[in-house]
């Protein structure tokens, strides 16, 4: 009967520890962002009057339609949808003379707490692609999360972008490990690239979609930790008991 009843306390004492760290996550909320950089920067070469590399500024094309749609859903985490602000210029293709071209998307976006929390960040985004003959298509790239309280920054996540390809479409996606510190401004910076080479046949592909979706983790409330105190010494005298 009295292992029972220790049993019950444990269950009890992490159980308020839980609730408490439940509680805690309602306390940090997301107060804004900031776009500071989004420019393409498209590469073609070309083999005709002589094989050249040239490269052309294609300015905004995240946000060029708009802002994003931003939603925080019932597990914190917020997601920033780009799919309606897209350029129809994000694409990279090759025929004829032109043997190969690459897109480079570059994007930055700050974000903001009130309160210091742990981040995770994932990017999605997807398209469609055309080969014929020789034609090759690729996707690469990936994502890096920064804090962005301190001057320099004290801790960073990367992450590449694991990417699938067929039958006319093609997904990627890349997700960061979580900060081991907690922080109020955090910067997601991406950098992804779309290929398409041909010699004699044709390629092209297109980005149809991009989303970025973060979810914070607070700082556990001191009641959390201390009850997770408590119950730590509980649980290691019961393993001990017969």
């Amino acid at each position: 009967m009295k292992s029972h009843f220790r049993s019950f306390g444990l269950v009890a004492l992490v159980g308020a520890a839980a609730l408490a760290a439940s509680t805690s996550t309602a306390n940090a909320a997301f107060i804004g962002f900031n776009i500071t950089a989004d420019n393409g920067t498209l590469e073609t070469i070309i083999t005709s009057p002589s094989i050249q590399l040239v490269t052309t500024d294609l300015g905004p094309f995240y946000t060029v339609a708009g802002p994003p749609d931003v939603t925080v859903g019932s597990n914190n985490a917020i997601t920033f949808n780009f799919d309606n602000g897209l350029s129809p210029g994000i694409s990279a293709a090759a025929r004829g003379i032109i043997i190969q071209q690459a897109l480079d998307g570059h994007l930055v976006i700050d974000v903001h707490f009130d309160e210091p929390v742990s981040l995770v960040a994932t990017i999605s985004e997807a398209g469609v692609f055309t080969t014929t003959g020789d034609g090759q298509v690729g996707v690469v790239g990936g994502t890096v999360v920064l804090e962005a309280v301190n001057p320099l920054a004290t801790e960073t996540h990367a992450a590449d972008l694991d990417t699938t390809i067929g039958n006319g479409a093609w997904s990627a996606t890349a997700t960061t490990a979580p900060f081991n510190n907690f922080f109020t401004d955090y910067q997601i910076v991406i950098d992804n690239d779309l290929f398409a080479s041909a010699i004699t046949g044709s390629s092209s592909i297109s980005k149809m979609a991009f989303m970025i979706q973060i979810v914070p983790t607070p700082v556990p409330e001191p009641a959390a930790l201390s009850l997770l105190g408590l119950a730590a010494p509980t649980l290691l005298l019961r393993r001990r008991r017969p």
